[in-house]
């Protein structure tokens, strides 16, 4: 079979470099919400939703509204912040989110009953040392068990409101995947998770309540921060 020479580019030909992914912009995780008009409106009345959240069911509102912003910000949507006109809609969903985030943690609670009772029996019959014992050996599989839960819940959640269905985020190979294709941007998504929660402690200074309020502008970056990580992701 004959072979034949390459054909040489002509002369002053400049290679196209390949398209660079679109990197991820850390800063505008903490400055988008301020780009909405009505941010005001929408940062009071989710607030509201997290000062409900004393009674549990403000958390649903909140959750499913999280879940929308992270659908906006996938979607490309100048000003991902949705508005809150559709509570049963985030009431639903934000009900199937937080069911999901219990499954993931149930089995821990139930490792430390199953572990704390005897020990607490242990310890009201005076046999102290095995009950510390068993103390030691709750916290040496507790850590290590939150701290998986702590790298994957996160990308579980995402993905679950990134593609609206709430089974996705048991679908553990599919989120190992989308950890390890994001490593670098996920990390950056965790930190705005800290930076924010950090700042949010100010709002206590705001006669206490204002923390619910900046409580839940630090939830809005973090779930925008997750969603751009999501949005720019070659593994969904």
């Amino acid at each position: 079979m004959t072979s034949y020479p390459p054909v040489p580019p002509p002369p002053g030909y400049v290679p196209t470099p390949p398209a660079a992914r679109p990197a991820f912009d850390f800063a505008k995780a903490f400055t988008f919400p301020f780009q909405d008009p009505d941010w005001l409106s929408k940062t009071l009345i989710g607030g509201l939703f997290s000062l409900l959240g004393i009674l549990l069911v403000g958390h649903f509102f909140v959750f499913g509204y999280l879940a929308r912003l992270v659908r906006n910000v996938v979607a490309g949507v100048e000003r991902p912040m949705p508005a809150w006109d559709d509570f049963g809609g985030y009431f639903v969903e934000g009900f199937k989110l937080a069911l999901v985030g219990l499954a993931f943690f149930l089995p821990i609670v139930l490792l430390a009953v199953m572990i704390a009772i005897p020990a607490g029996i242990l310890e009201s019959q005076g046999a102290g040392g095995v009950a510390d014992m068993l103390g030691g050996l709750l916290l040496c599989l507790i850590f290590p068990l939150m701290l998986i839960l702590m790298i994957i819940v996160p990308a579980a959640m995402v993905r679950a409101a990134a593609l609206g269905r709430a089974t996705a985020a048991f679908e553990m190979g599919a989120n190992f995947a989308f950890i390890k294709a994001n490593a670098m941007n996920y990390v950056l998504a965790v930190f705005v998770y800290i930076i924010g929660n950090f700042v949010s402690q100010f709002g206590i200074l705001l006669c206490c309540i204002g923390f619910f309020f900046t409580s839940f502008l630090s939830l809005v970056m973090t779930a925008y921060a997750f969603g751009e990580t999501y949005r720019l992701s070659p593994v969904k």
